[in-house]
């Protein structure tokens, strides 16, 4: 009886209902796992997407830096050279010994060229810097005023490098005559070239040999 009568209850039960409002849970449960879920595929793929992003954004500031890096490094090559050329020119001009009395001939004939008289020359100094030596000298003179600028323009064009420092003049005789001569003193500073550790190396690299040519 009991039975017959459960029977009957399960048949007055709405059977469609309960069957669209299983399937609706089981498509809203799936779509929710689907596009919400922490571990879900959808989930998974959105942060690989944002990661990737990430990473190629990084990858274009790596490669901007980079060319950046690239243009610089051209204008320093660039610096580099002129430099390299500037320090050849000096090197040109600067011998790697310095003769004392040559240097001191050569100021006292430059001198007698332009009809400055030479009251005394002596090496006053020699010190060292860094990538060369200077020794320095005093020169007493007496000459007219257009004697002295011709003497000083011929150390200016000589072929080494000359430096002219603390001068000191004052007129001597008549400042009524035609040529009011001057006395006075000038230091004048002679330079060598010492070297670098580059040009150590240099000279320390062994020579390339060349081909001789033929089979061997």
């Amino acid at each position: 009886m009991d039975n017959e009568r459960l029977l009957a209850n399960l048949g007055r039960i709405p059977t469609v209902p309960l069957l669209l409002a299983f399937l609706f849970y089981y498509i809203g449960y799936g779509y929710y796992s689907f596009m919400g879920a922490e571990d879900s595929p959808l989930t998974s793929k959105k942060k690989q997407v944002v990661a990737a992003k990430e990473e190629n954004g990084r990858i274009k500031e790596k490669i901007k830096k980079a060319i950046e890096f690239s243009k610089s490094l051209e204008a320093k090559k660039s610096e580099i050279q002129g430099l390299v050329q500037e320090l050849n020119g000096m090197k040109a001009t600067l011998s790697e010994s310095f003769d004392v009395p040559e240097f001191m001939k050569m100021i006292i004939t430059e001198a007698k060229k332009t009809g400055l008289v030479v009251l005394a020359l002596k090496p006053t100094s020699q010190g060292k810097k860094e990538y060369y030596s200077e020794s320095a000298f005093e020169l007493s003179f007496k000459g007219a005023y257009v004697q002295l600028l011709v003497f000083l323009d011929r150390l200016a064009q000589a072929q080494k490098v000359i430096r002219t420092d603390h001068l000191v003049i004052k007129p001597k005789g008549s400042p009524y005559a035609r040529y009011v001569e001057l006395e006075g003193t000038v230091q004048i500073k002679g330079f060598s070239y010492l070297g670098t550790k580059a040009d150590e190396i240099a000279q320390g690299s062994p020579e390339v040999p060349q081909s001789t040519g033929g089979a061997q």
